[in-house]
């Protein structure tokens, strides 16, 4: 069953491969605009460089395959964001999120992750999160340890990761 929730200022809802093909469309469009340089600057190679529509529905397509993918909107129903959640296991899962550069500096960050933790906390087998952050990216681990994650390793690529026990 898909996961949706909200938050006061955020609306929330896994996109579903079998959707309406114009809700596709439209996300692809949007995701041009999303994905600018400055809000992929931390993130891994696949992420970077996704500036025509065709290069969107690529990447959309790469996403859908490895992970489960949340369009975060806002309350006037644009979108300004992504979540990703990608198991490993039954146990565990690897997140990921971003927002687009406007909704920077405004707490909606830490408004995503509580919120997910509040949808999936008891609602899933998922006993621990997994995220990885860069450790040039000091708004996103301020986002993370606000939310309660904990450091537990750094890899020698300075990349740090966090677990959320569910």
């Amino acid at each position: 069953m898909p996961l949706s929730f909200s938050t006061q200022r955020l609306t929330v809802s896994e996109f579903e491969v079998f959707g309406l093909r114009t809700d596709q469309n439209s996300l692809i469009n949007e995701l041009v605009n999303l994905l600018s340089p400055r809000v992929v600057e931390h993130l891994p190679p696949y992420f970077h460089r996704i500036d025509s529509d065709a290069k969107a529905a690529q990447w959309l397509k790469r996403m859908l395959q490895d992970s489960r993918l949340f369009p975060v909107k806002d309350i006037n129903g644009d979108l300004i964001g992504l979540m990703f959640a990608s198991t490993g296991n039954e146990l565990e899962t690897h997140i990921g999120y971003l927002l687009a550069e406007p909704s920077w500096g405004q707490g909606l960050a830490s408004e995503m992750l509580r919120g997910f933790i509040e949808a999936v906390r008891g609602g899933s087998a998922w006993q621990t999160l997994l995220a990885g952050v860069d450790q040039s990216n000091a708004a996103s681990v301020r986002v993370l340890e606000s939310c309660g994650f904990t450091r537990f390793r750094v890899d020698d690529t300075g990349v740090i990761f966090y677990q959320y026990h569910l």
